[in-house]
């Protein structure tokens, strides 16, 4: 079973990341994600918006509430402030979401302050001595 996630920069819910870099005041760096041409649209295989059931199948916010506190993995879920691919909210929702199912305890976000969509910040040594901490923690190592 899994005992452990690290998330870095997953989106979350499809239909809400337009909305998101909108109110973030970020231009996403792929165009909207309710375009044929985002990839998003291009993971369900049409336009988003065309079937919403079929978004929310794909979307991993559908999934949480299916797992189960004494059995759900620990998250360390990180996310670039500057990120123009998916909206930073995205990862804040995620934790927010995660939380009441599983627990505080087994959720902890990280916000990189100003790294971009799998920028730098992430594979420096100090946030990869964190993701090995968590780990280590959860693992028990």
């Amino acid at each position: 079973a899994v005992q452990a996630v690290v998330d870095w920069f997953g989106p979350l819910n499809f239909l809400e990341m337009d909305a998101q870099f909108s109110a973030s005041g970020i231009t996403p760096a792929m165009g909207a994600t309710s375009s044929e041409t985002s990839p998003e649209s291009q993971y369900i295989g049409q336009l988003i918006t065309e079937d919403p059931e079929l978004t929310q199948q794909a979307n991993p916010a559908t999934y949480i509430n299916t797992m189960a506190e004494e059995t759900a993995p620990s998250f360390l879920i990180e996310h670039g402030t500057a990120d123009a691919n998916v909206p930073t909210q995205q990862s804040v929702d995620f934790a927010d979401l995660l939380i009441p199912v599983i627990g505080e305890e087994k959720v902890t976000l990280v916000l990189l302050d100003g790294a971009g969509h799998g920028t730098s910040e992430f594979t420096a040594q100090e946030n990869l001595d964190r993701v090995f901490a968590f780990l280590d923690e959860v693992l028990g190592n």
